[in-house]
């Protein structure tokens, strides 16, 4: 209900069922069928996958068929503030193609969620402001947290191309991708609500991460390196040597390799899990 509550007055929703089995296809299609819901969005579209396809692919064929001017992911655990697709089409109406904001941590019942893992995410949006330009926070990792935390254009989308198969980092990489085109605007309210609980994806694929981690470090040194790197703020970090270097050896062991290996020319390792 989040999504109905939104001050934003016209919102295309498309609703993709992974080939769930716990009835969420046929609440969805009932949902969409109440006549107050027609006329509370401007277009709805309800399907379900034949097989399961996972995350990103799922999150690819919602894009395939969505219109709008404006991209924002909604993942099934996860709520919006109501005003959070207004102010993220407010910075895409201004020029912006790639919005994040700040988040607020909940538990499986909604209510406000505390713990290490809690602790080490605000920690991570709170130094966002200590990097030379919030493109190169996300070199360390993910700062939106989530891939319901995105909102970015069709054209960046398409100059991107679509998130890749991976189980646990398709959103840092796409992020990752984005980055090289344009320079990300956060908007540090608390617009984005992340459910914390035992069922999370993220938990059960942390197993995948390492390689994972590799994959997107990879995918973006080798860009940086054929200097494919439209973002001029970024751009002008790279071409600074030095302050580039100290960003990355301050950045971790495995950022450093990643990054000798794509200077060394080393060829791509096939991490991704077709």
């Amino acid at each position: 209900m989040s999504i109905v509550d939104q001050t934003w007055p016209q919102i295309e929703l498309i609703v993709i069922d992974d080939a769930s089995h716990d009835g969420s296809f046929r609440m969805a299609e009932e949902f969409g069928q109440n006549s107050w819901v027609g006329d509370r969005f401007t277009r709805i579209v309800v399907e379900r996958n034949a097989r399961n396809l996972g995350a990103a692919a799922t999150i690819n064929k919602a894009i395939s068929l969505s219109t709008g001017e404006a991209l924002m992911v909604v993942n099934s655990d996860d709520l919006y503030a109501p005003t959070r697709v207004e102010r993220c089409g407010q910075a895409i109406a201004s020029g912006r193609q790639l919005i994040f904001t700040n988040v607020e941590f909940i538990d499986a019942d909604g209510r406000p969620a505390f713990g290490q893992q809690v602790a080490s995410f605000k920690s991570a949006l709170d130094a966002i402001g200590n990097y030379p330009t919030v493109s190169t926070a996300f070199i360390q990792m993910n700062r939106a947290i989530s891939s319901g935390n995105l909102c970015f254009t069709p054209k960046l989308y398409n100059t991107v191309g679509q998130f890749i198969n991976l189980k646990y980092c398709h959103d840092w990489d796409f992020v990752l991708s984005c980055t090289l085109e344009t320079e990300p605007e956060y908007i540090n309210e608390k617009l984005y609500y992340y459910r914390l609980h035992e069922d999370n994806s993220f938990k059960a694929l942390l197993s995948k991460g390492q390689l994972e981690t590799r994959t997107c470090l990879e995918r973006y040194f080798n860009r940086v390196v054929s200097r494919a790197v439209a973002n001029s703020a970024l751009r002008a970090i790279i071409e600074a040597e030095t302050l580039w270097e100290g960003l990355l050896s301050h950045s971790g062991s495995v950022i450093e390799q990643e990054w000798q290996r794509a200077n060394d020319g080393m060829p791509p390792r096939a991490y991704i899990d077709e």
